[in-house]
């Protein structure tokens, strides 16, 4: 079975498991954020690091290289996919490397959140030496390994939402 496959399998699970709770209203919106990250192709990536999404209510992500990808020029974009909550207040891409920083793209997206086309790439906003970086960042620690330093090499993010209707 294909990433994508799976992906596309977890996300109707997760609408299912978001429809049959009984407190859920009738009807509800929901989000889904498509997001991509870009590396140069020279970049020699840990083939274990996750690629995620993190919120301040869970995450969600993959190894990186189970994750699909596509080549473009002298980069290679790796991209997925996830629902987002309207009661979801922060959320952030993450890149965890095993044995370096994990670097934190920080997304500007409101609560609840709006349909947008593809952002431009952006940096990321921090980098966090600790290993539970999506811990910290899931429940608003603010750790004193983190940096804004950047490495020369680090990636690129960007994201596009729709609205995602669940009947």
């Amino acid at each position: 079975m294909t990433t994508r496959a799976t992906a596309s399998i977890l996300t109707s699970a997760l609408a299912l498991l978001l429809t049959s709770c009984q407190r859920e209203p009738k009807h509800r919106t929901y989000w889904e954020i498509f997001y991509e990250m870009r590396a140069p192709k020279t970049a020699k990536l840990d083939g274990d690091a996750h690629f995620e999404l993190v919120t301040d209510q869970g995450s969600s992500g993959i190894p990186l290289h189970l994750a699909d990808k596509r080549e473009e020029g002298d980069s290679v974009v790796y991209y997925a996919t996830s629902i987002l909550a309207p009661s979801e207040r922060r959320r952030a891409v993450m890149f965890r490397p095993i044995r370096s920083p994990a670097q934190v793209f920080v997304l500007a997206i409101p609560s609840p959140p709006k349909a947008v086309d593809w952002t431009d790439w952006q940096c990321p906003v921090y980098v966090e030496q600790s290993i539970d970086a999506s811990w910290s960042f899931m429940h608003d620690l603010k750790q004193h390994q983190r940096s804004t330093n950047l490495p020369p090499d680090c990636l690129e993010v960007r994201y596009r939402i729709t609205n995602y209707e669940n009947r």
